[in-house]
């Protein structure tokens, strides 16, 4: 109980005080313990109903959890990945905790996630992610559905980031399998599936195959999807570099160039995909001589990347091995080497396998040692890249391949020069191997 308010003299209005005094003396001291007691529990009561979450309707759960899926997918166009990642693993919490583990919605949840995780270079535990979605899409829709090759196709994206072909080799097929049998030849997912094969055969180094997969795919885009869409800008982007990589470049810059208008249009001039075509363009701008233009492309590509991945990204590693090579051409040797090797430890350290790495440090070694590196530091440090050149070559092309060869050859050479004989003929030994194992054949 409050005080009375005070008169104009300060003194409280009398009687006040002996009200509650004689109430007090009115009522057992036993029975006024409960009153106050019962109070107590009723006013906490009262202040838990006030303060606690509104509940929510199973019908705006759901509504919220659309809603949270569709923002994940729309920062995953605008390549904001980081922020993707952040929507992406809400909305898994969201739908464990309303719908339960089985749900449907927890396959696309999980499939985000992963998705999310890819696209911003982090590999590590998504393959789990991806079982998942296809345990629970396999159960509801059946294993040879479109929705399970949805999300096995995404899997066989990240098994070939990390270099394991077979594997998304056979996963890539059993997509195909499915959508060949239950997609209407105009349907863009069969595009997608031949546009996935190619760029498998790219990334094995098997151009001439990739080839007509990607002629393909961007014939149906460009039929069913029209020539200005993203998609058909993929096609045509990953057939530029086809070309590029078979030393048709003339073929190639007409290709990335329409490929880049496009990107720019549609996704905007900041967008990941487009600094991917300005890289590619950079390199088929300094096959063609125009070193000034290549050199702004490329440096417009890694403004790109270094904005949305940083700079010690897998793809920035890229756009500076574009810079280095502008550099190189304009001989620049200095700026090219410290370029290069920057990008050789991005790439070395991601611990992905790819002949990338390889090429990058193939061109690293080409510009030599620094002024102020002996020639014992640069012949132990040239010949830890050459091994690591050679072990990614063998995996990724097979032992008995040409630039395996090459690389291995490259490797004894080296050994032979730094006096380590042994290392030398264990080489040697490897390649003669190889060649034996490819006569039988």
């Amino acid at each position: 109980m409050t005080d009375a308010p005070p008169h104009r003299d300060g003194r409280y209005e009398d009687g006040a005080g002996e009200s509650r005094g004689s109430l007090t003396r009115q009522v057992p001291a036993w029975l006024a313990a409960i009153a106050i007691a019962a109070a107590v529990v009723v006013c906490g009561a009262l202040v838990w109903w006030g303060s606690r979450p509104a509940q929510r309707s199973s019908g705006s759960v759901q509504a919220e959890w659309v809603d949270l899926a569709d923002q994940v997918k729309a920062l995953a166009r605008q390549g904001r990945h980081a922020e993707a990642i952040r929507a992406s693993r809400a909305s898994l919490e969201l739908a464990e905790g309303a719908f339960g583990p089985s749900h449907p919605a927890m396959a696309e949840a999980w499939n985000d996630l992963a998705q999310s995780l890819v696209a911003a270079g982090e590999l590590e535990g998504v393959e789990p992610m991806y079982a998942r979605a296809i345990e629970i899409q396999s159960r509801i829709a059946g294993p040879d559905s479109v929705e399970v090759a949805g999300v096995v196709n995404n899997l066989a994206l990240a098994l070939q980031k990390l270099s394991r072909f077979d594997e998304a080799e056979r996963l890539f097929q059993r997509v195909w399998s499915i959508y060949d049998g239950g997609l209407e030849p105009g349907h863009p997912w069969r595009a997608t599936a031949l546009n996935n094969l190619a760029c498998l055969e790219d990334a094995r180094g098997r151009h001439d195959a990739a080839q007509p997969l990607h002629e393909r795919a961007l014939a149906l885009r460009e039929r069913y999807l029209g020539p200005a869409h993203p998609d058909t800008a993929e096609s045509l982007a990953n057939l530029a570099v086809n070309a590029f990589e078979r030393d048709a470049s003339a073929e190639a810059e007409p290709l990335q160039r329409r490929a880049l208008a496009i990107r720019e249009r549609a996704l905007g001039p900041s967008h990941p995909l487009t600094a991917a075509s300005l890289v590619s363009l950079s390199a088929i701008l300094r096959i063609h001589g125009s070193l000034d233009d290549a050199e702004w492309a490329a440096l417009g590509g890694l403004a790109i990347r270094q904005q949305a991945f940083g700079l010690d990204h897998v793809l920035s590693a890229g756009a500076l091995e574009a810079v280095a090579e502008v550099r190189a051409a304009r001989g620049d040797v200095g700026s090219a080497r410290d370029l290069f090797e920057r990008a050789v430890a991005i790439r070395l350290r991601s611990g992905g396998v790819s002949l990338k790495t390889a090429a990058a440090i193939d061109r690293l070694l080409d510009c030599g040692a620094a002024a102020d590196v002996s020639a014992e530091a640069f012949a132990a440090r040239r010949h830890e890249l050459l091994e690591a050149a050679g072990d990614i070559r063998a995996r990724v092309l097979g032992e008995n391949h040409r630039e395996t060869q090459e690389a291995l050859r490259r490797l004894a050479d080296a050994a032979h020069a730094s006096g380590d004989v042994a290392r030398a003929t264990e080489i040697e030994a490897r390649i003669a191997a190889a060649v034996e194992a490819a006569t039988a054949e």
